[in-house]
């Protein structure tokens, strides 16, 4: 299992899921993306050359990873057709992004709202696994992202 962060924030979030699962000994990796578009395919041979190494690519993204799960700060679309090259197909990848909503919320707020926290991470890669997600969340951090419970389970109480 993977989990890849694209953005500051986002990779606090995967720190937290990241958290999670090495409390329960789950094997999984956590890769930092700076620069996504240096993981496209080249569009010409000036291009190629400004992308990252095809071993470096192999040895952050193995082949033998199973599941990926992508937490960015766009439009989940966006970094899934950037980075074809990652994506493992849909019954093995989920992007988690922006999805237009919120507004003036604070930063934990907007995660929440657009369902990118450490919290939905980890029931994209419990869904993806074919798990429930209660695997690795509580009743009530669950039920808090399935829109059911209070949302201060998954996300800090604001000051």
């Amino acid at each position: 299992m993977q989990l890849v962060a694209c953005g500051a924030v986002q990779l606090q979030q995967m720190l937290k899921a990241s958290d999670r699962l090495r409390q329960q000994r789950v094997a999984h990796s956590l890769i930092y993306l700076l620069e996504p578009g240096r993981f496209r395919q080249a569009r010409d041979r000036w291009e190629k050359s400004a992308l990252a190494d095809p071993a470096v690519v192999r040895a952050l993204f193995p082949a033998r990873v199973r599941y990926r799960v992508f937490l960015t700060h766009g439009r989940a679309e966006v970094l899934l057709a950037t980075c074809r090259q990652l994506d493992l197909g849909a019954q093995r990848t989920r992007a988690l992004g922006y999805i237009n909503r919120g507004g003036t919320l604070d930063t934990q707020s907007l995660l929440f709202v657009n369902g990118c926290t450490w919290a939905h991470a980890l029931a994209a890669l419990a869904e993806l696994c074919g798990q429930k997600p209660t695997l690795w969340l509580t009743e009530e951090e669950w039920r808090a992202i399935d829109g059911r419970g209070n949302p201060y389970h998954v996300i800090p109480e604001p000051l």
